[in-house]
């Protein structure tokens, strides 16, 4: 059986883990499965262990395209008319900051797989806002094909329902990476209890001057007051070279520049952030690592996903608003604080545990859908 997983990019330690975690729920079900991937270079294939899936996207593939399934098999790619299982694990892929690019493959792949008899699953992701109306009859369309449909939060939610889904065959589900568990390997241990900074480009994507200003002053008085409490506090980056340079300008606002960390392995990027004291954090999926294991966050986030992912662990205070300044020395001080009383992770331990309940019943749905069309 063949699993074709949609939006996966080698390069971003979120999709990976999405993968990952597809990978360890699939293969506990049915060990033989074989896993493609859409829309990646061959170099990003081989260091996952999956295979391609031709799309007559580029002039290159609609040429392969032509070739028997056998030739192609040699080198690592196969048609979509084989695959049996689409699962779209794009994350937040599909609304206006977008564009229309990401609209027209889902639809692409949408008819595509409802001519070629694939089970379509969108597992649990973000959307919208869908101000465009040609993106909100695109999206409706598209996602209308899918046999089952996860996304993670309300405002998802509401905006689909809003856009002409049909919400029967919508339900509310978390991020599904929690349940991902990797153990810190020896060669890391000593990064046990560290505290991370964890920035991202997206967040001064716009281009505002005064945004970026907003970001780069607060993740730079939030290692100041930690440095100040005692605190072993490093840069983490979770998509290595895209966010070397906000690091570095972070560093050059230090009186003393903290250590920049880039580990390899994704897997173990988690592992790291699961045994950390905190983190303060702009990546959506370095959060989740860390708030399903209880690990205390405060999130400056570009996106509805933050807000909502925060209330799910009852942390929604910690979401912050950049452009509402404030005394953020004494926020941060309030935070730590927390974190040392043990008050924050006791506040979360509940919350991690629905979420990851919530995320075994997704997987159940979607192994029920499965089994009865596959028959």
């Amino acid at each position: 059986m063949i699993f074709e997983v949609v939006g996966i990019w080698y390069k971003n330690k979120g999709a990976v883990l999405m993968l990952e975690a597809i990978r360890e729920q699939v293969r506990a079900r049915f060990p033989d499965a074989r896993f493609a991937v859409t829309e990646m270079k061959p170099e990003g294939r081989y260091g996952l262990d999956v295979v391609g899936t031709l799309e007559p996207m580029r002039k290159l593939q609609r040429l392969q395209l032509m070739l028997p399934s056998w030739v192609l098999r040699m080198n690592n790619l196969i048609k979509r008319r084989e695959v049996t299982v689409s699962l779209d694990a794009s994350g937040f892929a599909y609304g206006d900051f977008w564009g229309a690019r990401n609209i027209r493959n889902l639809s692409r792949r949408s008819r595509e797989s409802r001519e070629y008899g694939h089970i379509t699953i969108m597992l649990p992701q973000a959307v919208g806002p869908f101000e465009d109306v040609e993106f909100t009859k695109g999206f409706a369309e598209a996602v209308n094909n899918f046999d089952v449909v996860f996304l993670r939060d309300e405002q998802s939610m509401r905006l689909a329902g809003k856009a002409g889904v049909d919400m029967n065959r919508v339900t509310q589900s978390p991020d599904f990476t929690n349940l991902l568990l990797p153990a810190l390997d020896p060669e890391h241990a000593s990064l046990s209890g560290v505290a991370w900074l964890i920035p991202n480009e997206k967040v001064l994507a716009s281009g505002d001057k005064g945004r970026t200003e907003a970001y780069l002053h607060f993740m730079s008085e939030a290692a100041k007051t930690a440095i100040a409490a005692g605190i072993d506090l490093r840069i983490l980056l979770h998509e290595g070279r895209s966010d070397r340079g906000i690091a570095d300008r972070i560093n050059a606002r230090l009186v003393n520049p903290v250590p920049i960390v880039e580990i390899d392995s994704t897997l173990q990027t988690k592992a790291v952030i699961a045994e950390s004291a905190f983190i303060i954090s702009s990546r959506f999926h370095s959060l989740v690592s860390a708030l399903s294991n209880e690990v205390p966050v405060i999130a400056c986030g570009w996106s509805h996903k933050y807000e909502e992912l925060l209330r799910d662990y009852g942390m929604e205070r910690w979401n912050l608003d950049l452009s509402n300044d404030q005394d953020w020395t004494a926020l941060v001080m309030d935070f730590i604080a927390q974190v040392r009383s043990g008050e924050l992770s006791r506040r979360i331990a509940p919350h991690a545990k629905a979420e990851k309940a919530k995320a075994e019943a997704m997987w159940d749905k979607i192994f029920a859908i499965i089994a009865k069309k596959a028959g």
